[in-house]
Protein backbone atom coordinates (compact mmCIF):
# COMPACT_ATOMS: atom_id res chain seq x y z
CA UNK A 1 0.00 0.00 0.00
CA UNK A 2 1.24 3.45 -0.85
CA UNK A 3 0.11 6.99 -1.55
CA UNK A 4 0.55 8.21 -5.13
CA UNK A 5 2.15 11.53 -6.10
CA UNK A 6 -1.17 12.61 -7.60
CA UNK A 7 -2.88 12.08 -4.25
CA UNK A 8 -0.35 14.37 -2.56
CA UNK A 9 -0.87 16.97 -5.29
CA UNK A 10 -4.66 16.90 -4.92
CA UNK A 11 -4.44 17.06 -1.13
CA UNK A 12 -2.15 20.09 -1.41
CA UNK A 13 -4.44 21.84 -3.85
CA UNK A 14 -7.44 21.02 -1.66
CA UNK A 15 -5.75 22.48 1.41
CA UNK A 16 -4.76 25.62 -0.46
CA UNK A 17 -8.18 26.22 -2.03
CA UNK A 18 -10.41 25.16 0.85
CA UNK A 19 -8.32 26.46 3.77
CA UNK A 20 -5.74 29.04 2.77
CA UNK A 21 -7.89 30.95 0.28
CA UNK A 22 -10.74 31.88 2.67
CA UNK A 23 -8.33 32.94 5.41
CA UNK A 24 -6.18 34.93 2.99
CA UNK A 25 -9.13 36.76 1.44
CA UNK A 26 -10.56 37.67 4.85
CA UNK A 27 -7.15 38.89 6.01
CA UNK A 28 -6.62 40.89 2.83
CA UNK A 29 -10.04 42.49 3.04
CA UNK A 30 -9.48 43.44 6.67
CA UNK A 31 -6.09 45.00 5.89
CA UNK A 32 -7.41 46.89 2.85
CA UNK A 33 -10.69 47.91 4.49
CA UNK A 34 -12.80 46.38 1.70
CA UNK A 35 -15.63 43.85 1.49
CA UNK A 36 -15.12 40.31 0.11
CA UNK A 37 -17.63 41.07 -2.66
CA UNK A 38 -15.10 43.59 -4.00
CA UNK A 39 -12.52 40.86 -4.61
CA UNK A 40 -14.93 38.13 -5.72
CA UNK A 41 -14.49 38.89 -9.45
CA UNK A 42 -10.71 38.46 -9.06
CA UNK A 43 -11.20 35.19 -7.21
CA UNK A 44 -13.59 33.95 -9.89
CA UNK A 45 -11.26 34.94 -12.73
CA UNK A 46 -8.75 32.30 -11.66
CA UNK A 47 -11.40 29.55 -11.70
CA UNK A 48 -11.03 28.84 -15.42
CA UNK A 49 -7.24 28.60 -15.12
CA UNK A 50 -7.51 26.21 -12.19
CA UNK A 51 -10.20 24.16 -13.94
CA UNK A 52 -7.94 23.74 -16.99
CA UNK A 53 -5.03 22.66 -14.78
CA UNK A 54 -7.25 20.20 -12.92
CA UNK A 55 -8.53 18.71 -16.18
CA UNK A 56 -4.97 18.40 -17.52
CA UNK A 57 -3.76 16.56 -14.44
CA UNK A 58 -6.69 14.17 -14.54
CA UNK A 59 -6.02 13.43 -18.23
CA UNK A 60 -2.48 12.36 -17.30
CA UNK A 61 -3.87 9.49 -15.27
CA UNK A 62 -3.24 6.11 -16.81
CA UNK A 63 -5.28 3.76 -14.70
CA UNK A 64 -5.10 0.15 -15.84
CA UNK A 65 -8.61 -1.31 -15.48
CA UNK A 66 -7.08 -4.76 -14.85
CA UNK A 67 -5.23 -3.39 -11.83
CA UNK A 68 -7.14 -4.24 -8.62
CA UNK A 69 -6.07 -0.93 -7.08
CA UNK A 70 -7.43 1.08 -10.01
CA UNK A 71 -11.00 1.41 -8.79
CA UNK A 72 -9.88 2.47 -5.32
CA UNK A 73 -7.49 5.05 -6.72
CA UNK A 74 -10.07 6.35 -9.21
CA UNK A 75 -12.59 6.65 -6.38
CA UNK A 76 -10.13 8.68 -4.29
CA UNK A 77 -9.32 10.98 -7.20
CA UNK A 78 -13.00 11.47 -8.02
CA UNK A 79 -13.73 12.23 -4.36
CA UNK A 80 -12.48 15.79 -4.73
CA UNK A 81 -13.78 18.43 -7.12
CA UNK A 82 -12.10 21.76 -7.74
CA UNK A 83 -15.42 23.48 -8.44
CA UNK A 84 -16.98 22.14 -5.25
CA UNK A 85 -13.84 23.14 -3.32
CA UNK A 86 -13.96 26.70 -4.67
CA UNK A 87 -17.66 26.97 -3.77
CA UNK A 88 -16.96 25.66 -0.27
CA UNK A 89 -14.05 28.08 0.09
CA UNK A 90 -16.22 31.06 -0.78
CA UNK A 91 -18.90 29.95 1.70
CA UNK A 92 -16.25 29.49 4.40
CA UNK A 93 -14.95 32.97 3.61
CA UNK A 94 -18.47 34.40 4.00
CA UNK A 95 -18.90 32.73 7.39
CA UNK A 96 -15.48 33.94 8.57
CA UNK A 97 -16.29 37.45 7.36
CA UNK A 98 -19.62 37.51 9.20
CA UNK A 99 -18.05 36.44 12.51
CA UNK A 100 -14.82 38.47 12.17
CA UNK A 101 -15.72 40.86 15.00
CA UNK A 102 -16.11 38.07 17.56
CA UNK A 103 -12.78 36.47 18.41
CA UNK A 104 -14.42 33.36 19.87
CA UNK A 105 -16.76 32.88 16.91
CA UNK A 106 -13.97 33.51 14.39
CA UNK A 107 -11.72 31.02 16.18
CA UNK A 108 -14.51 28.43 16.26
CA UNK A 109 -15.27 28.89 12.54
CA UNK A 110 -11.57 28.70 11.72
CA UNK A 111 -11.24 25.52 13.78
CA UNK A 112 -14.17 23.94 11.93
CA UNK A 113 -12.52 24.90 8.64
CA UNK A 114 -9.23 23.34 9.79
CA UNK A 115 -10.95 20.09 10.71
CA UNK A 116 -13.01 19.80 7.54
CA UNK A 117 -9.95 20.35 5.34
CA UNK A 118 -8.03 17.83 7.43
CA UNK A 119 -10.74 15.22 6.80
CA UNK A 120 -10.70 15.84 3.05
CA UNK A 121 -6.90 15.56 3.00
CA UNK A 122 -6.96 12.34 5.00
CA UNK A 123 -9.44 10.84 2.55
CA UNK A 124 -7.38 11.92 -0.46
CA UNK A 125 -4.25 10.45 1.12
CA UNK A 126 -5.68 6.98 1.68
CA UNK A 127 -2.99 4.45 0.68
CA UNK A 128 -3.87 2.18 -2.24
CA UNK A 129 -2.37 -1.06 -3.50
CA UNK A 130 1.07 -0.67 -5.00
CA UNK A 131 0.25 -1.77 -8.54
CA UNK A 132 -1.91 1.15 -9.74
CA UNK A 133 -0.15 2.81 -12.71
CA UNK A 134 -0.53 6.50 -12.02
CA UNK A 135 1.49 9.46 -10.99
Amino acid sequence: MRIRKLQFALAGIAAHVEHDLPLAVVGTCLRLGIQPDEVEPDCNRINSVLAEADASVRKLLSIDAADPAASTLQHLIDLWSLNAARDAAWKSLQVLWEVRRSHDAYTAASDVLDRSVELVSRALLTPVRARANTM
